[in-house]
Formats: structure tokens, sequence, C-alpha cells
């Protein structure tokens, strides 16, 4: 008869804030399950995508089931299980060993208390602890904690597994990274040889397949393509994990096979976004950086349409790499910034320079990766000036402009088994811990051994954090707690009344949420300018709160004239006025204490909760001022150009049409800089923004024109401003449904130096542009294009010879290319036609230059004609076009791919002998 198979529960346990310290951060008490976030933060646009999954025990439990074991995996927050109920789920499954991960110190409490009651319940259930912190505290938890057993130190698949066969009655003492009771104390076994990352099997999905099982959404998974970190960080756990390995420190797993394991989530599960948990991303070395060239080129090679997160070290940066795994969906980095000062990177041995930082910062800015600054404000022996120069480097880098501005208030937290936590106990001596006793005891016990509470030493800074936390804390509770549940019942009650003035107030939500960056900046320097006023004056007892409260209330005032709370109350009078209920009818505080509460921090950031509209797929719509039913419909694709942008909307403000007009902005790959361009234009146009994954100019005015409701489309690219009376001319043209009509191009050549054409910034990576004092005199401005066109029409004199001779083609009585008649910006038809045209060919991708023409050509074949408009004209905003040359043959290759029309060729080397570096407004 076959032995039945070994019986295995993995455990993620839930997390639980610590209480009792009156400067925690927010975000340490906002901790949801994974069904709340969807159903209420999500709602608002938050970014659900994070499935919290806990890699570490998928990994052990793939390599148990190929061992031959049965296993249950459970993660108690994602699958919104209560003490009792996992407990329950455990014991129902009834296994030999249940393996509990401990990755940081809010899980800590639970995870110990649920070894106690399994013990209780199963005294012969073997419990195992794994994870970093279980780790680092394992002479403890085996020393105070008789029902934990063991506890595995670093990698956990091949201890695990020689541990569950142990535990069946084979050998103790082959089981390596073991901690255990033995006669004299705490026994540790030694550390077993790195494991080859290629031979463990993927991890199980265990997470995402629950996840689903429940009807909730799971667009994204945690990866790893390598394992280990060669810093030495003082702060960072994993220096602690590789301590003591003489090799191995640092692998990586083979590009093909981590694409393989992409490819089966995105096949099986309908995962589109995916988040590194590599230490280092990026690695060390040319090894590492012909991996990552593999990779990226793997990824674009099989075209899976996905996206990435990673967390990336400042010193680890290849441009050119970078760029390739841009082109393969790399969208988001995180960088390990963390201060501004020298000092303070010097004494968490950070191993890279400020210099370097804002290196970084400029590079992920200029390929077009959004950027999350992980920054550390400050410790408990910082002194006043170190933290002045971060603030001074929050500053000048423009870092309180990304998603996420409250999580630049960000205190060190002394991690154990770190060589912060070995320096603090030298200084200040071990936590004293407490008895334990009860599970109140447990709780209090684990705050002790994990260094909850660290005061600051420097009585100044204290002040600062204090003041400026409090102030923090005060609007990450309005974002994270008040306004989710707030909007969600304005919207079903804007279903059943007049939507205005719902839409008000949501409207000025909106505009406050975008305040809090800069808003938070200011307050930063106003309180470290006068902490250090405190300081050289010998301040006895300094105190600021005060005046953060009085700063962040006339921040509030400038949106809310009677006070935040005053305006939602007044919104909500239809019930009880000093509280909010949840749709389910559950209580929630009392708006006035809520905001004013002296505790409260950042959480998940609500990015776009207060438009009071829910994600649709992979795009995100927000609905600026709702049109009446538009005449046309202008479509605006965009990618990483805000500043050119801005002023291509301004144009548009000079225009008009008969039965008025919407504009749809299509930002391709998303970006916070194209959320503040658009909103800066406010309710003076109607117009919506779009943000869709990076897809391609093809795919993405295919996006704007699904969503138009003109009668006319018409496409602009956003580097082009549009003449006077464009729209107009455009609309008096038609006569007739298959007509499609242009307008001359006209290149403004000098503003290709300029990054920033209205200030007149210039891209900082191309040293020739700098030269040229007459420079300054080519910029353009806002309020130019508003009220002195005249000024740009005066530079209007140059066009290339792709446009003349696209003029010439149109002009003549038998055109050799009319086709031609559909390519630079500024395009318009009927939206039937271009409907029954099949729209643009979305497998052109991020290729450039054809995409236009080539629906020209099928429109042509299909009998279109097409018209230029000589009474009209646009102005391209020239700018400089890296890899420009490959893309355009590319997208020519594909139009001659699928056409086969010699005529193709014919143009394809008109253009190139006009310009061998084609420009936006030459053909596409």
């Amino acid at each position: 008869m076959t032995a039945a198979p070994h019986r295995v529960a993995l455990v993620g346990p839930r997390e639980a804030p610590f209480a009792g310290d009156p400067d925690i951060e927010h975000r340490e008490t906002m901790l949801r399950d994974y069904q709340e976030i969807c159903g209420s933060i999500a709602t608002f646009g938050s970014d659900y995508t994070l499935s919290r999954e806990f890699l570490g025990i998928e990994y052990l439990a793939a390599s148990l089931r190929r061992d031959g074991c049965e296993v249950r995996l459970i993660c108690a927050s994602n699958e919104g299980l209560g003490d009792d109920a996992l407990l329950a789920e455990l014991l129902g499954f009834a296994p030999r060993v249940v393996g509990i991960s401990v990755l940081y110190d809010l899980q800590l409490a639970n995870a110990i208390v649920l070894a106690r009651r399994l013990k209780a319940a199963r005294p012969d259930l073997t419990i195992v602890f794994g994870g970093p912190l279980a780790s680092a505290l394992a002479d403890l938890l085996l020393t105070n904690f008789a029902f934990i057993d063991y506890v595995i130190a670093g990698e956990g698949e091949e201890a695990l597994r020689r541990l569950v066969r142990a535990v069946a009655g084979q050998d103790l003492a082959a089981v390596p990274a073991l901690l255990r009771r033995g006669e004299s104390g705490v026994l540790r076994h030694p550390r077993g040889e790195p494991l080859e990352l290629d031979s463990l099997p993927h991890p199980s999905r265990d997470v995402i397949a629950s996840i689903k099982a429940r009807g909730l959404p799971v667009p994204s998974a945690y990866l790893t393509t390598s394992r280990g970190c060669k810093a030495f960080c003082t702060f960072c756990t994993v220096p602690n994990t590789v301590r003591g390995m003489t090799s191995g420190v640092y692998r990586m797993r083979d590009p093909v096979d981590v694409v393989d394991e992409m490819a089966a989530l995105v096949r099986d599960h309908g995962v589109s976004r995916f988040y590194m948990a590599d230490d280092n991303f990026l690695g060390y070395g040319e090894d590492s950086n012909a991996r990552m060239l593999a990779f990226a080129d793997e990824l674009i090679r099989r075209n899976l349409g996905i996206h990435f997160h990673a967390e990336c070290r400042v010193d680890s940066l290849v441009p050119e790499t970078l760029l390739r795994l841009r082109a393969a969906g790399f969208d988001q980095i995180l960088f390990g910034l963390e201060s501004g000062s020298p000092r303070t990177l010097k004494r968490w041995a950070k191993g890279q320079t400020v210099a370097q930082n804002e290196a970084a910062i400029a590079l992920a800015r200029r390929l077009g990766i959004e950027m999350m600054p992980s920054i550390i404000l400050l410790d408990w022996e910082s002194e006043l000036s170190e933290v002045e120069e971060t603030v001074g480097f929050i500053e000048r880098n423009r870092l309180y402009g990304g998603v996420q501005p409250l999580w630049l208030v960000n205190k060190l937290k002394v991690h154990c088994g770190t060589a912060a936590a070995r320096r603090y106990d030298k200084v200040h001596g071990r936590p004293v811990l407490p008895a334990i006793g009860d599970e109140a005891g447990i709780h209090r016990w684990c705050a002790a051994a994990t260094y909850q509470g660290v005061a600051i030493d420097n009585p100044y800074v204290a002040s600062f954090w204090r003041a400026l936390n409090g102030a923090a804390n005060r609007w990450s509770l309005l974002l994270d707690e008040v306004l989710p549940p707030f909007l969600k019942n304005v919207r079903a009650i804007a279903r059943h009344s007049d939507k205005s003035h719902h839409l008000d107030l949501v409207r000025q939500l909106a505009l406050f949420r975008r305040a809090i960056g800069p808003s938070l900046a200011e307050l930063m320097r106003l309180l470290i300018d006068q902490a250090m006023e405190l300081e050289r004056a010998r301040a006895p007892r300094p105190e600021q709160r005060a005046a953060a409260l009085d700063f962040v209330t006339a921040c509030e005032r400038r949106f809310f004239p009677d006070g935040l709370a005053e305006a939602l109350r007044d919104h909500g009078r239809h019930r009880r006025a000093s509280s909010l209920r949840a749709e389910d009818g559950a209580p929630r505080r009392p708006i006035g204490e809520a905001i004013q509460g002296p505790q409260i921090q950042t959480s998940r950031d609500t990015l776009d909760c207060f438009v009071a509209r829910a994600p649709r797929n992979d795009d995100v719509e927000r609905q600026i001022k709702p049109p009446a039913s538009p005449a046309i419909s202008v479509i605006i694709p965009t990618c990483n150009k805000p500043e050119r942008l801005l002023l291509t909307l301004h144009a548009l403000l000079r225009q008009s049409a008969g039965g008025g007009f919407e504009v749809l902005v299509v930002a391709d790959g998303g970006g916070v800089a194209t959320r503040d361009a658009v909103g800066a234009i406010g309710d003076r146009l109607h117009i919506s923004l779009i943000e869709t994954p990076r897809i391609g100019q093809a795919a993405a005015r295919n996006r704007g024109a699904a969503r138009a409701r003109g009668e006319v489309i018409l496409f602009v690219d956003d580097d082009v401003l549009l003449s006077p009376g464009y729209l107009e001319t455009c609309a008096k043209l038609y006569q007739g449904d298959g007509v499609v009509v242009r307008a001359p191009v006209y290149q403004l050549r000098y503003l290709a130096a300029f990054r920033d054409p209205e200030r007149g910034l210039l891209y900082d990576d191309d040293g020739a542009r700098r030269a040229g004092s007459r420079l300054g005199d080519q910029r353009i401005s806002r309020a130019m294009i508003v009220n002195d066109w005249p000024s740009i029409a005066r530079k209007c004199q140059h066009r290339n010879r792709f446009e003349r001779l696209v003029s010439q083609t149109l002009q003549s009585a038998d055109p050799r290319f009319p086709w031609l008649g559909l390519s630079g910006s500024g395009v318009a038809l009927k939206r039937p036609l271009f409907q029954q045209s099949g729209g643009y060919d979305e497998a052109f991708g991020l290729r450039w230059g054809a995409e236009s023409i080539e629906l020209g050509y099928r429109l042509w074949r299909a009998g279109a004609r097409f018209v230029e408009a000589d009474s009209i004209y646009s102005a391209h905003m020239d700018h400089p076009r890296g890899g420009s040359l490959d893309s355009f043959e590319a997208s020519f290759e594909l139009f001659f791919a699928k056409h086969r029309d010699p005529a193709i060729r014919e143009v394809q080397a008109l253009i190139l002998a006009d310009d061998r570096r084609p420009r936006a407004s030459a053909a596409g």
C-alpha cells in the first residue's frame, strides 16, 4: 500500500498594528484585506493591483508538492480570515506540519498567537517559523515560546522539504539552516549551499486562485528574477540573511524561464502587471546587464502585453538597458534614494551619493519611467541639518509631484537583526522584554522585541517629526478612510438626483488632492526652518504641531472656505451631518473627529479616489467636465510630453465649432505629469483623460475613437498647435461621408532644443544644444497662444520636403499617392467612416511612422477622398527622437508586408531622402 502524502499547511499571518505610539504613521494602521481594497478604495481608482502574495511560501508549496506533499496555503489577509476562521481552516485540513512565514513586525504577534492556539488544539502538531523576521528573532522565539518547535533561517525550500521528511521519521540532523532547542540552549544547523534558482519549480499561485475563486480581480502578480543583494545598508534585513555566505550572495534566474513563468500567469490567470520582488532587480556588473537585456528582448519578442514594477539601486543603472526594458513594459521604478544628506547616506552605509540619486531621477524621467522615490526623512539620531538637506533634495528634485507624496513622510524603522538595530542596542541598550502571559502580553512582548516606539534623540528633530507626521496623517486619513465611503455614497445618490451639485464637490476634492504634494513640500520647508530657529534659540520645549495644523487648515480653506469637514457635512445633510455610513450600514467615525485627529498618515495612495469613478479594465478615465452632444471629438494620444501637451491644449482654447467639441487625451503609459497638464486646463475645455498601459500611438488613437461621441473625429498629436478656426473649417468641409480633411503642417524647428518650450528648459542630456543665445527668443507661452497668435504665426515659416510633397499630391488633378492625405497631425474624418475602416492597425505597437498612412491607404482603397484645407494650418513643436529611424523603418516594413504595393517603397524613399531622422510630423 502506498503511504499517504505528508500533509503541510503554509500560512501568511494577518497583520496587526501596534498601539501606544503617538508618532505612528497612519499607514501602519491601514491594514485591509484584499476584498476591502477592491470593494472600497478601488472604486475610486486606488492602486488595487497589489494582490499581496506571499511569494516565499508559494515557492515552498511548489517545492513540497514536487516532493509529493499535500499542501494547503493560506494568506489570511487576502482571504479575509479572522483568527477563529483561520484556526478552524487549519484544523479542518489536519496537517502534520504547519509553517508560518513572518516577514516583518506587524505579522509577528498574530503569528505567535496562532501558533499558541494550534498547539493547544493539536499538541502533536509540528510548528515551524520562517521568514526574515523569524530568522532574526530565532533564539528569542525558541527561548520564550515552547509551542514553536523550529525556526528555519534564510532560504527554506530545501530545509523545509527535509524537515517534513524528518518529522515523518528521518534524520533531523540532515536539515540545513534549522534552529531548534538542545540540552544546552538553541542549536543552529549549518547553512546549506545556496539554491540554484533555475532548479526550483515556479511558485504555486494558490493566492491568486483563492482571490479569483471569490470573484475578485487579480490584475497583478509578484515575481522574482534574482535573489540576494551585495549592498550592506544598515537598516535592511537582507545583509542579515546573506551574512556568512561565501558564495551565492546574488543569484540570477534564466531570463527565458522568467518569461515562461510570466506567460503562464498571463494565460492562466489574466495577469497584466508584475511586481518584481527582487532585492535589486538590475543586479551587478556585466553578467547582470546581459541578463536584463536578454530578459527585455524575450519580453518584446513574445509581446505579452504586460507591464512591471521593480526596485533598483541608483548605482546599477545602464541607460541603454533601461530603455530596452522600458520598451518591454518596465513602466514604474522604485529607487532606494533614502536621503538627500551625504552624512545620512554614509551613516546608513548606502554606498551611493546624492549626485547619483539625482542622476537616477533625471534618467527615469527622461526615459518616461514613472519613479517612486523611497525616502527616509530621518532616524533616531538625525540632526536637523541632515533633515534640512533631505528637505532641500525633495524640493530640488520635485519629488512631491509623484502619485504618493505622503509616502515621503517616513521615519526609519529599526528592524531586528540589522546593523541599525545593533547600533541602537550599543547606544541605548537592548529592549527590555515584558512578561508574556496572555495574548495581550504577547502583543506587548512583540512591540518591545521589534523596537516599536523608538524615540528621536534630538528634541528639535522630534518636534519637526511630530508636527509633519501629524499633518500628513490628517490628510492620509482623509484620503484613505473618510473619502472612499463618502464618495461611494455620493455616486449612489447622484444616480437618482441632479448631478451638478455632486460634481462641483467632487471637482473641488480633485483639485485639493492634486495640491497635497506641493503643499506638503511647503509644510516641510516651513517646519524645518522653524525647527532650526528653535534650535538656534535653544527653546526648552520645542513644539510645532499648532503651526502645522494652522498650515493644513489654511490649505484646505483655499478649496473649501468653510473648512473641509463642513463642506462634507453640508453635502451629507440627507443623513446625520456628523457621520458617514458605508453601504453595508457600518458606522464610520464622525468626519470632524476623523480629519482633526492627532495621529494619522499614509496608506496606499488613492490616486483617483476623488473622481467617483471605478477603473474599467486597463484604462482609467477621468471626466473633467461632461460635454453635451459634441459635433467634433478631438483625440490626442500622448506619451511623456506634458510640457508640449499643455501648450497643445491651450491652442484648443481658441477653437470653436457649431455644436461644440470634446477633447479626449489618451495617456499612453499614464503618468502624473500628464494628469497635471490636463488638470491645469480645469473646466475650460470639455476634456476626458484616458490612461492606458504603454500600447503605442495606433492603439491609443483607437482607444480615444472608441470613447468619442462627435460626428467628426479629429486626430491631433500632443506636440501640435492648431491655428484659430481649425475645427470650424474642418466641420464646414464635410460634404460627403467619404472625405478626409487635413491641413499644412509647419515645423517650429528651434523648439527641438527645449524640453519645456515655455520655460526654456533644455534637454539636459544633449550638450550640443546648449549654445545659442537666440534660442530664448524662440520660446512660446500659453499666454502667447491664447492672446497673441500672430506671434506664433510669424514663426511658421518652414515646411519639410515631405509636407510639401503631401500638399502637391493633394492639389494634383491625378495624385499618385492620395492616401498620404492621412498623415501628420490635425486629420479629420467622420466617425462612421473611421469605424468602417477598422481604425488604426494596432499591430504597429510601439513602432512609429507609417500607422497613419497605412490607415489612409486602406481608406483610399475603400473609396475615400482626401482634401487639404489651405486656410488653416498646424505648427509642430519639434523635439528630438531617440531611435526614430529604426522605428520608422520597422513601421514601413509592416506597411509594405501588409499591402505589397511598390508605391509604399517609393513613399518610404521620398521621406528618407528628406531627413535621415524623420520628425513626428513627417508621416505618422
